[in-house]
């Protein structure tokens, strides 16, 4: 029998910019996403909740939802989740809203 090999990812592809695009256009005005932002690396348990945006594309997030940016989600509430002792891995939880 042969297997067919799998090439190994170390990172796995950036698929949040494309959760949020995709929740800009779908999401009703008020509508909630809540998700996960995964945070790896030796600097991981103190970065900001704008630096993890940023380290993921996101900076058009950091700018106010006003008539004239593209923006029309807003952070409602962003929480730090540390899962190990090392400060090596952890995620945060953000939630965000559709204002227009």
């Amino acid at each position: 029998t042969t297997t067919a090999s799998v090439p190994r990812l170390d990172s796995p592809p950036n698929l949040i910019p494309s959760i949020l695009s995709i929740a800009k256009r779908v999401l009703v005005i008020g509508g909630r996403l809540v998700l996960f932002l995964p945070v790896r690396g030796e600097d991981a348990a103190s970065l900001t909740l704008n630096q993890v945006l940023h380290n993921h594309q996101c900076d058009w997030l950091l700018e106010d939802a006003n008539d004239e940016s593209e923006n029309n989600l807003e952070i409602v509430h962003g929480r730090l989740q540390r899962f190990s002792k090392t400060k090596t891995f952890c995620r945060w939880l953000v939630c965000m809203k559709r204002t227009r």
